[in-house]
């Protein structure tokens, strides 16, 4: 598992406990975190700053028409092109910065 997290340099996933696998990620990586609507607990925000790994959130991603929903039974559709914006950005912040990609 550890392995798996240090061969990333991108990471989009709906937020919950397996982010506490970015402490296992290189600096200079990035973390693209889906949240659902009126749900935005920072929880890995501090540990992603330890590290040095980049997060981005991807804010109010619960499709409209969903309505009364837990928190651990949410779908989420998040905006595809915020998220290729997103990539792009991490991906642009790692070349200004001279930091070259793993392969996996």
């Amino acid at each position: 598992q550890a392995s798996w997290w240090w061969h990333k340099d991108i990471v989009i996933a709906a937020h919950g406990a397996a982010f506490s696998n970015v402490m296992f990620m290189r600096p200079g990586t990035a973390v693209i975190e889906v949240f659902p609507t009126d749900y935005e607990p920072m929880l890995f925000q501090d540990l992603m700053n330890d590290v040095g790994v980049y997060g981005y959130p991807i804010l109010n991603a619960t499709p409209k028409d969903v309505k009364g929903y837990k928190n651990r039974d949410v779908p989420l559709a998040p905006n595809v092109d915020e998220i290729i914006r997103l990539v792009q950005e991490a991906l642009q912040r790692r070349k200004s910065e001279g930091i070259e990609g793993e392969t996996s």
